[in-house]
């Protein structure tokens, strides 16, 4: 009897070490699929621990949009806040307790890259 409890729980853990193994490989493709949309998309999506004051992701179009590359937003974990448009830093200001207390927050806001790109397309 004891043997065969030992031969089950083996095989229980066989089970439970590729059960393991292949939620690994789905979490891997995952982060792939998700790193390959943020390099790949001409928004600007980012994420941002806002306890820790770091930013945790954001896609490479913040170049294009911001006009620095991710490598400066998380050398300055503010510089998405200072290149947005006054207008939406008071918008920004109303859900600080919201972003403050870990809940997640999507909200589309300016850059003042943006104002002085689309500033000139008007005046052509």
């Amino acid at each position: 009897m004891l043997e065969r409890s030992i031969d089950l729980s083996s095989n229980e853990m066989i089970e439970l070490n590729n059960q393991l193994r292949k939620e690994s490989e789905q979490s891997k493709k995952a982060h792939a699929e998700l790193k390959s949309l943020f390099e790949n998309i001409e928004e600007v999506f980012f994420s941002i621990d806002m306890i820790q004051n770091n930013v945790l992701q954001i896609s490479s179009a913040c170049q294009y949009v911001y006009g620095f590359p991710p490598q400066k937003f998380y050398e300055n974990s503010n510089l998405w806040y200072e290149v947005i448009i006054e207008d939406d830093k008071e918008i920004i200001q109303g859900h600080y307790p919201t972003m403050m207390a870990g809940k997640n927050l999507l909200m589309r806001i300016e850059s003042v890259m943006q104002t002085v790109q689309f500033a000139g397309l008007k005046q052509k």
